[in-house]
């Protein structure tokens, strides 16, 4: 392999953007110096790709040619003819390198892996975070249980004294909506950095902001909300002769 290639490079979109070009005309035949005060001459622009297995987002990048450091190659097979493709790679490999075995591996293999190790966290993420959601709801169930249970009397005479259902169902949830709204201020903003600090390395990661994040405060809203009305309602709707004779 000729060691004049070491003189030119192929530069990705971010390295182009990062070096103070505008377009790929511009880059073109432009020196750059690179490790080492090495100067090297552009010779064509890439679009940006993930440069390693891990997923991250993408680097600039700057492609350069070293014999010498040559360990490996990555070949694009045309999937019709995959099989094909691989039997004549084998045979030219053993035609160079007789005394060598040739060894492959598909890229998209080490992505699925990479992506398992990356999904296995999140799942278990998910599941932590699903266990927590139960847990609080019982939390809350019990908790509205004994409320609505120490209120018997005041329910039956407000009841006589002509207070409706909604008036009642409202004075036993009111505590719990203040509740809930502390602890949503305490939690969006911590949910919503937790999240953007995980996704801000990720190449090709969904965007994460205030909508998601009001979207699931809406819904353990209403996890919460079924949860206390299941037994404030049930309260409301009590005989108050019935709640004043057990009182």
């Amino acid at each position: 392999m000729d060691s004049g290639n070491e003189n030119y490079v192929l530069v990705n979109e971010t390295a182009l953007k990062k070096l103070g070009f505008h377009n790929p005309a511009e880059a073109i035949s432009q020196a750059i110096q690179v490790e080492r005060g090495n100067i090297v001459q552009i010779i064509g622009v890439v679009e940006d790709f993930v440069e390693h297995r891990h997923i991250v987002t993408t680097r600039a990048t700057v492609i350069r040619c070293i014999p010498k450091n040559l360990k490996y190659m990555n070949i694009k097979l045309n999937p019709i003819t995959e099989k094909e493709g691989i039997e004549f790679l084998k045979k030219t490999w053993r035609t160079l390198f007789p005394r060598k075995v040739f060894e492959y591996k598909f890229y998209r293999d080490d992505l699925k892996e990479e992506k398992m190790r990356f999904e296995l966290p999140l799942k278990m993420t998910g599941f932590i975070a699903l266990l927590a959601i139960l847990l609080n709801s019982l939390g809350f169930l019990g908790i509205a249980m004994y409320e609505a249970s120490t209120k018997i009397k005041e329910i039956g005479i407000r009841k006589v004294v002509g207070a409706s259902e909604f008036q009642i169902i409202k004075v036993l949830s009111k505590g719990y909506a203040k509740l809930f709204i502390f602890a949503m201020i305490i939690a969006a903003p911590i949910a919503w950095f937790a999240n953007s600090s995980l996704l801000q390395n990720v190449a090709n990661k969904e965007e994460f902001g205030l909508t998601e994040v009001f979207v699931g405060t809406l819904i353990i809203f209403m996890i919460g909300a079924v949860t206390i009305l299941s037994q404030t309602v049930k309260a409301s709707l009590a005989n108050p002769v019935d709640s004043l004779k057990y009182e």
